[in-house]
């Protein structure tokens, strides 16, 4: 599988494809039918542009495929709608297709959605791929860096972040702290 990388935070990238997924299972958990996970790259060119609701360019798609009971056509327009759901009572709150909804268009991305009645449900996520960094050349820089003689002052309960983050040029110095904390601990060493 190759395509390029999108600048996401990782926990919604992760709510996303566990709503998507949480809703395929239960899609196929009555008949054990099949869910397929997909990534590709896409290129959206302006006459592609899905119903001008995003922009042309390179995409990540996500497909989050199931073979299993399907979307009401009557139905399909309102599943993103906060609270709309076609889920028996305690299966689920509405809210899953809502957040990953907003979560996409936040990145300037789009969701669509093809069903079939008994035959299954695939959802598209496009999320915008970043430029390509290797083909970019870094921006003239005039002038001389300027250089003083600065300190950074590494502190943490931890000695061995502290000694990872000094690196091999650091100079390091140790205190004992004194006094109690709220939680009643004792003095802990800093470096």
């Amino acid at each position: 599988m190759n395509c390029g990388m999108i600048f996401a935070d990782p926990t919604q990238i992760h709510q996303i494809m566990m709503n998507l997924i949480t809703n395929a299972y239960h899609a196929v958990e009555q008949t054990g039918a099949t869910i397929h996970v997909g990534l590709k790259e896409s290129a959206i060119e302006e006459d592609d542009a899905i119903e001008n609701s995003i922009k042309s360019g390179r995409y990540a798609c996500i497909t989050v495929t199931d073979t299993g009971v399907g979307i009401d056509p009557s139905m399909i327009d309102r599943i993103f709608t906060p609270y709309f759901t076609t889920k028996e009572h305690g299966k689920g709150t509405g809210i899953g297709l809502s957040v990953v909804h907003g979560i996409v268009k936040e990145y300037g991305g789009d969701i669509r959605v093809v069903s079939e009645v008994g035959k299954g449900t695939i959802f598209y996520i496009y999320l915008p791929l970043l430029e390509d960094v290797k083909d970019k050349k870094p921006a003239a820089v005039g002038g001389k860096h300027p250089k003083g003689c600065e300190r950074i002052l590494l502190i943490d309960d931890e000695e061995s972040i502290v000694l990872m983050l000094q690196g091999d040029g650091g100079q390091r110095l140790s205190h004992e702290a004194r006094g109690n904390s709220r939680s009643g601990g004792k003095g802990q060493k800093s470096a």
